[in-house]
């Protein structure tokens, strides 16, 4: 089942809550002065045993360490595409929501990373150069677990290439899955550090998600200008197109060729309306129903509509005339639309 954009926010939610009382409970919770230069930390029984079990492990901290920087390179990556298409729309309204909304995330992100090397809540097993470093959150999980999904879900719109989506993902997965293992048990951090960074970063993502899900949502729900002027134009067009058919052959004893043309006007002039309306035509079936409870439609729209095709099969002559009708009335309300359309570019323009 699909998510909504209120469910993942809901869940992200979840996450966070989870975070603050993890975090609430590192500090109540079998809390000793046994770590560096007796600072306290929390669950510390499990916390020593875990270290003691892995011990220390300095190849896969460097390695960790260094690694850590290709989050970094993909925070740059989507910098550098904000940025270009900032110069090249010149406003940044202009830029992708999905990009302007990645980057405040970044931005907490970072954040959240000062606020716990500022207030820590405790400190590293073991000196890093002499030094007493914040230990929690793991850091380098956060980092991680908060920018690689990003990528992933980033590339699943941006990229056509089902093949190379497919490689990326895999690769992502398998890269956070490193860090966070080799973090834990590279022997640098407690624990705890890494369910600490695990649920902070999940409750971080996974409200970013549903932010980009609900502002998707929303621009897909409007409708452009420029998209209802040419399927109005186009559909008009096409049913103007066969109603001459129609006409031309009135007189003949056709019926399997103009039905087929009555079926694709009807069909037209739905779509013609559902532009009118700033909706989207995906599915004939119920398309006459749903048209009627819209606003602009011509009156008794499904009568007329099932009218002509009842008449279909008895007069030829006067499904066309019916059919030229309902044709008409549509296009005085596709007049009324541009005509309201073009008053409203008129006041823009005079307002610039």
């Amino acid at each position: 089942m699909k998510k909504n954009g209120k469910q993942v926010l809901f869940l992200g939610g979840i996450f966070i809550i989870a975070f603050a009382i993890w975090t609430a409970l590192i500090q109540m919770v079998d809390v000793q002065p046994l770590g560096q230069n007796a600072t306290n930390i929390g669950f510390a029984t499990f916390n020593c045993w875990f270290h003691r079990l892995t011990n220390v492990n300095m190849t896969i901290y460097t390695i960790t360490d260094w690694m850590g920087l290709i989050p970094l390179v993909v925070c740059l990556i989507f910098a550098g595409i904000g940025l270009v298409q900032l110069i090249k729309r010149r406003s940044l309204f202009k830029v992708d929501p999905d990009i302007i909304i990645l980057g405040v995330y970044y931005v907490i992100v970072i954040l959240a990373y000062f606020i716990f090397e500022i207030i820590p809540i405790n400190y590293r097993p073991i000196l890093i150069n002499g030094i007493m470093e914040a230990s929690y959150p793991s850091s380098t999980t956060l980092l991680v677990l908060c920018v690689m999904p990003t990528l992933v879900e980033q590339i699943q719109r941006r990229m056509s290439c089902s093949t190379l989506k497919r490689i990326i993902t895999i690769l992502a997965i398998a890269f956070s899955a490193f860090m966070v293992i080799g973090r834990l048990i590279s022997g640098v951090h407690w624990f705890t550090d890494i369910v600490g960074g695990v649920l902070l970063s999940a409750g971080l993502f996974t409200v970013y998600k549903a932010v980009v899900m609900r502002t998707l949502k929303k621009q897909a729900e409007t409708y452009p200008n420029a998209l209802q002027k040419s399927l109005v134009n186009f559909f008009m067009f096409e049913a103007g197109f066969s109603l001459m058919f129609v006409k031309a052959n009135s007189g003949t004893d056709d019926k399997y060729y103009i039905a087929g043309h009555v079926f694709r006007i009807v069909s037209c002039l739905n779509q013609v309306l559902f532009a009118c309306n700033n909706a989207y035509c995906i599915n004939e079936k119920k398309a006459i129903k749903l048209l009627e409870t819209f606003e602009h439609k011509p009156e008794k729209y499904t009568e007329k509509v099932n009218h002509i095709f009842e008449v279909l099969g008895i007069s030829l002559f006067e499904c066309y005339d019916m059919t030229e009708k309902l044709y008409n009335e549509v296009n005085e309300i596709v007049s009324e639309i541009n005509n309201f359309l073009n008053e409203e570019s008129s006041d823009e323009r005079k307002q610039i």
